[in-house]
């Protein structure tokens, strides 16, 4: 992100706020998995409507790229289109991409293992680990120029993130299979 457009701002923990069962999303750390956002209904909370239109900075918008900053920081998701209306806590960051870098190339390549070692040497904190401003700022982002590049790449890794997710599946019914059959042994 070094020397690019890119705005960052931080979310935010309204006070006294009330958490209704529906209403805009409360996306919170354990709802940033690599590449997507997971949302639970019956677990996640929501925020009153007007919370959220006074947390103007915090409000997430289609394209946006979500980053974890504390506790399991480091990991990244693109708010994708159609997502309801969401605000973001203060231990993630929300991130609009200029025009040189698509936001899911964005998002995957802050989940590679060719940003992790920035995000380990950033970290501070002892107890509480957390990544400030100043070094997601002075991330180093590799992307191909080319935004078709960038399609590919993106495009190759949700095959192969689709494809172990089949793979898992298989190996968890596998399991309950072999489970049931020695049962019956």
């Amino acid at each position: 992100l070094r020397d690019s457009k890119t705005a960052l701002a931080g979310g935010a923990t309204p006070r006294g706020a009330s958490y209704p069962d529906e209403g805009p999303k409360f996306i919170r750390v354990q709802n940033v998995k690599p590449l997507h956002i997971e949302w639970n209904t019956e677990d996640d909370p929501c925020i009153d409507t007007r919370t959220h239109e006074a947390l103007r900075r915090s409000q997430l918008r289609a394209s946006d790229v979500v980053l974890t900053i504390t506790g399991t920081y480091g990991i990244a998701a693109v708010v994708p289109a159609g997502f309801p209306p969401a605000n973001i806590n203060q231990h993630s960051v929300k991130m609009e991409v200029n025009d040189e870098i698509l936001p899911e190339y964005l998002s995957l390549f802050l989940n590679s293992d060719l940003c992790r070692p920035q995000f380990d040497r950033a970290v501070t904190g002892s107890s509480r680990l957390a990544l400030d401003y100043p070094a997601i700022k002075g991330l180093r982002v590799l992307y191909p120029p080319n935004k078709t590049e960038q399609r590919k790449l993106v495009a190759a890794a949700g095959s192969r993130l689709e494809q172990a997710t089949s793979l898992r599946r298989e190996a968890d019914a596998a399991s309950g299979t072999l489970s049931q059959m020695l049962d019956l042994a």
